[in-house]
């Protein structure tokens, strides 16, 4: 199946890893009912990192929700 890994950085420009901003994203994703993997501030690597791991028999439909509240959350954070 689909494993897809999103890195959360400050900007395009310094590309330095964002935790906090991963956490926030992850737990307010959370809040709206949506669980991404990652994001759990371990002090490791990969702490900016979401991970999205689709069921197989995942609809369109439910892809265009997931990604409207990872872009909704977004532009609040």
């Amino acid at each position: 199946g689909l494993f897809l890994g999103i890195e959360i950085i400050e900007s395009r420009t310094s590309k330095r890893p964002d935790p906090d901003r991963t956490f926030k994203l992850v737990t307010e994703c959370e809040d709206l009912g949506l669980l991404l993997g990652g994001g759990i501030p371990t002090g490791g690597l990969g702490t900016n990192t979401i991970r999205l791991c689709p069921p197989l028999v995942i609809t369109e439909e439910q892809v265009d929700t997931a990604l409207n509240i990872i872009a909704d959350v977004l532009s609040k954070i």
